[in-house]
């Protein structure tokens, strides 16, 4: 992500006019200054010699381009924005942080307690069916409670919900709801109740 904002601060055009090609070095060497500030690697394995021949940094340069390649050819809208719809979900966060940080630390609580259901069934044995299923139901019902708030303050706000819960994406999927995995898992809990 810190790519994306990185271009987006220095060039007006949209991500799908990045030439992988004809991104200056100045610009390459920045991203891997970031990753290298950012994660727990040392400046001193950046001309480490990985197994494919190419340094650990022109790894990490690379590795960004091919980010942007993935970007512009996904079929998930939140790659596609244009600069005034950044701008919109940009500022509608920035309006309602405090509310928004609330909201969606409940959906996050509940989803970290489904995972560990999901995750344990030890930890599952101590709930009821019923019980599960209404933890589920709770962190759907909080999910919309946000998509219904989001989605009324207008453009800016629908577009901050698709943007991070809406089309969310993976290596392995490229656009998936949030709570898509909570809705399957709900799914199979009830198909055990009958």
């Amino acid at each position: 992500m810190k790519i994306i904002s990185f271009f987006k601060k220095r060039q007006p055009n949209y991500i799908e006019s990045i030439d992988i090609n004809k991104i200056p070095e100045e610009y390459l060497n920045k991203i891997a200054d970031i990753t290298f500030s950012d994660d727990s690697m040392k400046n001193e394995d950046r001309n480490r010699i990985l197994e494919d021949g190419r340094t650990l940094e022109q790894t990490i340069k690379d590795g960004y381009k091919n980010s942007i390649k993935s970007q512009q050819n996904s079929s998930n809208p939140k790659f596609h924005r244009t600069a005034k719809e950044d701008e919109l979900s940009f500022t509608f966060s920035e309006r309602y942080s405090e509310i928004l940080q609330q909201m969606e630390e409940i959906i996050y609580n509940y989803d970290d307690e489904i995972v560990k259901l999901k995750k344990s069934k030890k930890y599952a044995s101590t709930f009821s069916l019923e019980e599960i299923i209404e933890k589920c139901n709770k962190e759907i019902v909080a999910y919309y409670e946000l998509k219904k708030f989001c989605y009324d303050k207008g453009k800016g706000g629908q577009l901050y919900f698709q943007n991070m819960w809406e089309y969310c994406h993976y290596n392995w999927n490229e656009c998936f709801e949030f709570i898509s995995s909570t809705k399957k898992y709900l799914d199979e809990l009830v198909a055990n109740q009958d």
